[in-house]
């Protein structure tokens, strides 16, 4: 009786990788396979067996690729013959069950398929990782099985093998190009991380080359085709496998996205991306259009890492950042992680703090009158008090909720309260306008009209009370149904503001496609009016043009005395900012607003008398 050597039981971490290698393979659970039903069949009449199994083991059990004699699909991995196989680099072989210490108590041989007599042989990959056996199973015991009958049965499994490393490596490869695909390189990466331990010469980095980001292959392919785009495509791996012609292999990990491992220091690394850098210096020709791409990478210290898993989220992390700082390349850093998962725990947590009413809050900024002095409106601002992170900014979160469909209920959860603010303040005697920011997300869809709409009629609120902000530099794409919506809110006698005005790239005149009458200019520009000539004469002029095209003007951003008066003395219509008031709580504008227009004095006043100690908090 061959009992297996106790040296051979698998460490957690083989045991791991051998199972990450199982899952990789994408045979678990997949239909039969003609060529291995047939090797099945053959071991089961060369050896004139009633039953003969192909078998890989799982985790928890053992799952049947190719059977012969018997019905189940599986069974529990504690009860399987074979799971004593793999632990083997030669045939096991079984006499007699019910004489073997590690058998005579299974199931199996207790009960249905009355197992007796067992040989199998592991199925291992070319890297030696055993995914299961060949076996043949008798119901009565065999006393002999020589060493042609075990030579045989091996040949057998290194057929079956064969055709399961088949298998495995279309599924490793990718298609268009023929490079080794994502599953391959985690498959490769996991191997590397295993292999440290046992001391094995193994890469020190990995580089990933973003060619260009999926948008601008989606715009290729409706500006020239989607058949030029896959020629684009195939160019661009064929310029860089010719980069790299001494590194091998190249795996194309999305769509336009590469990966390498370096041997060597930083250096090597830095080599890889300086090769491909220069192969994209001229352009790449696809319908004879000239097409100029400009690749950014990721560089990963292998050593740095802690986790297989997280070789690939670093080279993608790095290598964004690079793409957005418009850099060459980024080395990755711990804390590219912390960002990202602080991104993630803001988006998953955002729906939760919708339905919290301790968690969204909306604070008001007075909007005063220079003419008047009178504070006519608030702009409400959102405000996120999150229980673990504490204050989340809004410059923070809303960026990241207008990637989302979340956009959609945060601008509503505004607009909800805001007017139900406003309906409050206009019962109790206080009668402002309000200004609610909206995202052209917002605008761009066709309910936003008909929800804004049941909002007013909900809250008793005049269309005319409401202001409806939206960034200049999310305007300079002409969309059809956003200036159509803002159209309709301007129809119904609500105002359509531009807020950041000064930022962007539109001009007057092209404003009144949006419907807007309102000019918000941006506070970046207005707090250095003082100290540049230049954007003093800008905002300057700015005021005076859009007045004379019946534009109503607001400054943002006015944090001085200086600057209050300097926007005034240019005929600007409003003014909001620190120097007037910060945002505020309800209950504190409030007693704000209460204390402020006391304070104001008869217009007929000359302004230079005006005490404005007294009019900020």
């Amino acid at each position: 009786m061959n009992l297996p050597d106790q040296n051979e039981l698998p460490s957690p971490v083989i045991e791991r990788h051998r199972l990450y290698v199982l899952q990789e393979s994408c045979l678990l659970d997949t239909p039969p396979d003609a060529a291995l039903d047939r090797i099945t069949q053959l071991a089961a009449r060369l050896f004139k067996a009633p039953i003969a199994l192909i078998s890989l083991i799982d985790e928890q059990r053992q799952w049947f690729k190719a059977r012969v004699g018997v019905e189940v699909a599986q069974t529990e991995r504690k009860d399987a013959f074979c799971a004593h196989t793999i632990l083997r680099h030669d045939v096991l072989v079984v006499p007699d069950a019910t004489l073997d210490p590690r058998f005579k108590q299974n199931r199996l041989v207790l009960g249905e398929p009355n197992i007796r007599f067992y040989a199998g042989s592991p199925l291992r990959t070319r890297s030696g990782v055993p995914l299961g056996s060949l076996c043949v199973i008798d119901t009565k015991p065999r006393p002999e099985f020589d060493e042609s009958q075990r030579d045989l049965l091996s040949q057998l499994a290194e057929m079956a093998m064969d055709r399961i490393e088949a298998l495995r490596s279309i599924a490793f490869v990718d298609p268009p190009t023929r490079l080794l695909n994502r599953a391959r390189f985690s498959d490769d990466v996991r191997a590397i991380f295993d292999e440290r331990p046992i001391g094995q010469i193994a890469p020190s980095h990995a580089v990933l080359v973003n060619v260009v980001p999926l948008g601008y292959l989606d715009q290729t392919s409706i500006s020239i085709g989607i058949v030029a785009t896959d020629r684009l495509m195939a160019a661009i791996s064929r310029r860089v496998e010719q980069a790299l012609v001494d590194i091998k292999p190249v795996y194309r990990v999305d769509y336009a996205r590469f990966a390498v491992f370096v041997y060597g220091d930083e250096s090597a690394a830095m080599r890889v991306i300086d090769a491909v850098l220069r192969a994209f210096d001229a352009p790449l020709l696809v319908n004879q259009i000239p097409v100029d791409l400009s690749p950014t990478f990721g560089l990963v210290d292998l050593s740095r890492i802690d986790e297989p898993t997280d070789v690939l989220r670093a080279l993608m992390s790095s290598s964004e950042i690079a793409r957005r700082a418009r850099v060459p390349f980024r080395k990755f850093a711990k804390r590219m992680f912390a960002a990202q998962e602080r991104t993630f725990f803001i988006l998953n947590t955002l729906p939760q703090a919708l339905q919290d009413e301790n968690q969204l809050s909306l604070a008001y900024q007075p909007r005063v009158d220079l003419r008047t002095g009178a504070c006519v409106g608030v702009e409400a601002l959102l405000r996120w008090s999150h229980p673990l992170l504490g204050e989340v900014s809004p410059a923070e979160f809303i960026p990241l909720a207008e990637k989302t469909s979340l956009m959609s209920a945060l601008t509503d959860w505004v607009m909800d309260h805001a007017l139900k603010q406003l309906a409050t303040w206009e019962r109790a005697g206080i009668i402002l306008g309000i200004s609610i920011n909206v995202s052209v997300l917002n605008l761009e869809q066709r309910g936003f009209v008909p929800r804004y709409i049941s909002l007013l009629r909900t809250h008793g609120i005049e269309p005319k009370r409401v202001e409806l902000e939206v960034t200049e530099s999310a305007l300079t794409a002409n969309a059809k149904l956003v200036t159509e919506n803002l159209r309709k809110v301007a129809d119904m006698g609500s105002i359509v503001a531009i807020d950041d005005f000064g930022t962007g790239y539109n001009n007057l005149s092209k404003l009144q496609l949006y419907s807007a009458t309102v000019l918000k200019i941006d506070q970046s520009l207005v707090r250095r009016v003082l100290d540049n000539q230049y954007t003093r004469t800008l905002v300057e002029g700015v005021i005076a043009l859009a007045q004379k095209l019946d534009y109503r003007v607001v400054a943002e951003g006015v944090e001085t005395q200086e600057i209050y008066e300097a926007v005034a003395g240019w005929q600007c219509d409003e003014a909001q900012g620190y120097y007037i008031a910060r945002p505020l709580a309800a209950p504190v504008f409030e007693a704000w607003y209460s204390t402020f227009s006391r304070n104001i004095i008869d217009s007929s006043v000359p302004r230079d008398s005006l005490d404005r100690d007294k009019l900020v908090t």
